[in-house]
Formats: C-alpha cells, structure tokens, sequence
C-alpha cells in the first residue's frame, strides 16, 4: 500500500470503484427521510447508518414478498410439468412392460417412480 494513500487528504469513498460510490450513495440518499432523527443522535453517522439498514431490510421484504407472488406460479408449473414427465414415462414403461397382471402394473409402478427421481 503506498504512502500516498495515508498523506491523501481525499475522501474514503474517492477510492470505491463507480459502482460501489453509486450504490453507497442511492443507499445513502434512502435515509433522507429519517434525517430528524439521525441529526439528534450523538453518534450522527452511526445513526444514519442504522436507518440504511432499516431502508435496506424493507427492501429486503419487499423483494420476499414479491417473490412469493412469483414461487407460486412457478410451483405449479413444475408440478404440472412433473405430473405430465410420470405420465409418459408410465407409457413408455407400459408399451414395453405389457401390464398383463397386477404384479407388471406394480412393476410398472416400481420403474416409473425410480426413473421420476431422476
């Protein structure tokens, strides 16, 4: 690490790359709104990083409960898609294994449920 990093009387956040200094700032400009209260604080700074963690866990239930929207659909889809994979591989199974008795229909059984796990 060079000397002149310490001798730099810049700004820590000059040094982030383009990305992080934007993210820092939206995450940073998120906490406006809580201003009145972080100003009274003792520790300011301390504060005003306590309400980007509040800004942030919001962010981070909104974006749960949105993807609970989206899991459900998509569940149903899979189960559909896996229902209709067992069916073919039950006729597949059964084109094959002609079920000419209960034991081949058990069998069939048996096949099709150790190729589904697959």
């Amino acid at each position: 690490m060079s000397l002149e990093l310490f001798l730099n009387d810049d700004d820590w956040k000059d040094f982030l790359p383009d990305d992080a200094r934007q993210v820092l700032m939206t995450v940073l400009d998120g906490t406006r709104k809580y201003r009145g209260s972080y100003i009274r604080s003792d520790d300011t700074k301390s504060a005003q990083l306590w309400c980007a963690l509040i800004e942030m866990a919001k962010e981070v239930a909104y974006l749960k409960s949105e993807l609970q929207h989206v899991k459900a659909p998509l569940q149903a889809i899979v189960s559909i898609g896996e229902a209709e994979k067992r069916k073919a591989m039950e006729k597949i199974v059964s084109e094959v294994i002609t079920p000419a008795s209960t034991e081949n229909q058990e069998a069939i059984g048996k096949i099709v449920d150790s190729l589904a796990r697959f």
